[in-house]
């Protein structure tokens, strides 16, 4: 009997993705992959063409990389603790899956020989990526060693799951409750989906969770100026010990690096959703490196960087020794079109999934946030008549010459 599988070419109802229907799509395209893989490496020079190899293995592939693409945004937006536990289950098959892929000698032997053929240039650009591929999963390493690499492997996938569903379980787990005269100049439509809140926890005011986007509405409306503070703290401060401790992420982030080995780590400079400017400078405590924030300039000189970050004051240029973290300003780099090649890479690419309990790490809490207070207002400007009183003022009243 044919199990039942997710159609991508329907109208998928996300609401009945049901965990087997996930676990059965992943084993279906995990074999057909496989089917296919084998039939190239049987097939001769001769008879091996773009379309009856590297098209129609790209195409499985996409497809797959579709599937685990939904389901990874939906556990990711949505509180689904089956469709997420289907997913980590599944890690150490796909891991197993994208190793076997890569570290086919005989499939890449047989897709090699198709530079032989009459390509496009497209054609041989995503060759070329494809036979560079086969290097980066490991290929050319001894047996013991691919082992390891898929071990390593294995665990970015799970640390990276563990670091999404963190934020996602935060977010759902969090509440405050609140009088109605601390929630004060908030409309009568959020108060209501506050009070269900407050219902559903046997709450007897209002509760305010950190959902979207019901927690914006909360900070554009609310009076009370203390109480804006504590939401906007819980939300700058989640997946992290000093919001909810088991979902903290900065061990993940530190683990996640320390697997990596590299000698610098690009992060953004901020969040999008509420601005918080926090992940880059806690790595790099963590780390005990040192750290360039808000750069706008980067030139790497053998083991230091020099880095011109935008501060208020207009910029600094700093010398920075590797290892190094670095948040980066919108100047950085220059927006450029993906080509064609690497979007189809890209696609192929495993998300890694990480669960918090294969860590091995103490989430105890370390940090507490005593206040949050506003920077000290600028005093105005004045204007002087000319230089020698420019200097007088200088001088006597500031003090800085």
């Amino acid at each position: 009997m044919t199990k039942e599988i997710i159609q991508l070419d329907s109208n998928l109802d996300f609401s009945n993705l049901s965990p087997e229907l996930f676990k059965n799509t992943v084993d279906h395209f995990i074999e057909k992959i496989q089917n296919k893989v084998n039939e190239i490496t049987q097939m001769s020079k001769e008879d091996i063409t773009w379309e009856n190899s590297m098209k129609e293995l790209d195409h499985l592939e996409q497809q797959f990389s579709r599937v685990l693409s939904i389901v990874s945004h939906l556990t990711g937006v949505t509180e689904n603790k089956p469709l997420d536990k289907a997913y980590e289950e599944c890690i150490p098959s796909l891991v197993e899956h994208s190793s076997k892929i890569g570290q086919n000698k005989d499939l890449m032997i047989a897709l090699a020989s198709l530079k032989e053929k009459e390509l496009n240039d497209v054609q041989i650009k995503v060759l070329e990526e494809e036979l560079k591929s086969f290097k980066h999963a490991g290929i050319d390493l001894s047996e013991e060693k691919q082992k390891e690499l898929n071990q390593i492997n294995e665990r970015l996938q799970i640390l990276g799951n563990t670091f999404k569903n963190n934020i996602t379980d935060t977010v759902s787990e969090y509440s405050m409750e609140v009088t109605a005269e601390e929630i004060e100049g908030v409309p009568e439509s959020l108060l209501s989906i506050f009070k269900e809140f407050a219902a559903a926890e046997e709450k007897e005011n209002y509760v305010v969770k950190l959902i979207a986007p019901y927690h914006f509405e909360v900070m554009k409306y609310l009076k009370n100026r203390e109480m804006r503070k504590k939401i906007h703290k819980a939300s700058a401060t989640v997946a992290s010990k000093e919001l909810i401790e088991k979902y903290d992420n900065e061990p993940i982030l530190n683990e996640i690096v320390k697997k990596n080995n590299p000698d610098l780590v690009l992060m953004g400079k901020q969040a999008i959703d509420d601005d918080s400017n926090q992940t880059g400078q806690m790595l790099a405590a963590l780390l005990g490196w040192p750290q360039g924030t808000f750069v706008s300039k980067l030139e790497i000189n053998s083991q230091e960087i020099n880095v011109t970050r935008e501060i208020d004051g207009g910029l600094e240029t700093l010398t920075i020794k590797l290892p190094a973290v670095v948040t980066t300003d919108l100047r950085l780099n220059e927006p450029r079109y993906a080509s064609l090649p690497n979007i189809m890479k890209a696609k192929q690419k495993p998300i890694e999934r990480i669960k918090l309990n294969n860590l091995n790490v103490d989430t105890k809490q370390r940090i507490k946030i005593l206040e949050v207070t506003e920077p000290q207002k600028k005093k105005a400007g004045i204007k002087v008549k000319d230089v020698e009183e420019l200097i007088s003022k200088l001088h006597n009243d500031e003090k800085v010459i």
